[in-house]
């Protein structure tokens, strides 16, 4: 590796989109692509012995795939800058990152030029400290996030029940809303009747409203188009 580069290596199992994340980053020239995989065990034990600075994670439906990448990643390179890419980002994909050991949780809508500036700052931040900033680790617990949303005077949700919450904040559809989290169509009705029942509203509209008002879900700002 050359002096003064920090090594990158790409992990996604679409390789367009690797494609993609590998040429925004050439263009860096503090940076070095290492490689590119689409995961697996074997990719993992690659991973560990070339030893890279940052590793990019793409975090599809269904996640659990590459949460458990990242958890294997963590367990092996403790220093080493891990940068989750989510297809559909929320606060409860965000603390399950922070949870499964990653620094940075990007959503894939994000534009190349504010891909890359995340990605200086956890450059920044290892050759400052020798490690990689821990903000998604100081996030609450869910157990946390709990308690606030009980203080905050209602019932809390489920864990479902606030996925789908948050997809509805987008403005995606019953049928939408399957499809991104894999169920059936009457799952996500149930959990929507589910949720009017513990907010005491009418419709989801006011269900949005209503949960953002009482801070028991957030926008992420990185789920807004840039640019």
């Amino acid at each position: 590796m050359a002096a003064n580069r920090l090594g990158v290596v790409i992990v996604d199992d679409h390789a367009l989109y690797r494609g993609g994340i590998r040429a925004a980053l050439e263009h860096e020239p503090e940076l070095l692509v290492l490689g590119e995989t689409a995961g697996g065990e074997a990719a993992i034990e690659k991973i560990a012995q070339v030893r890279p600075d940052i590793i990019v994670v793409g975090i599809n439906p269904p996640a659990l795939a590459g949460l458990e990448v990242g958890r294997n990643l963590r367990r092996r390179l403790p220093r080493t800058l891990l940068v989750a890419l989510a297809s559909h980002p929320d606060d409860a994909g965000r603390l399950e990152a922070r949870d499964a050991g990653f620094d940075r949780y990007i959503g894939k809508t994000v534009t190349a030029e504010a891909f890359v500036s995340l990605v200086r700052e956890g450059v920044t931040a290892i050759r400052t400290t020798g490690a990689a900033e821990p903000h998604l680790r100081a996030l609450p617990t869910r157990k946390q996030a709990a308690v606030k949303s009980g203080l905050n005077g209602a019932p809390p949700l489920s864990r479902r029940e606030t996925e789908i919450l948050h997809l509805v904040a987008e403005g995606q559809s019953n049928k939408e809303i399957a499809a991104v989290l894999g169920i059936s169509d009457q799952t996500v009705k149930n959990n929507i009747t589910s949720m009017l029942r513990k907010l005491d509203v009418q419709d989801r509209t006011q269900a949005v409203i209503h949960a953002l008002r009482h801070g028991w879900i957030q926008i992420p700002p990185i789920m807004q188009e840039v640019g």
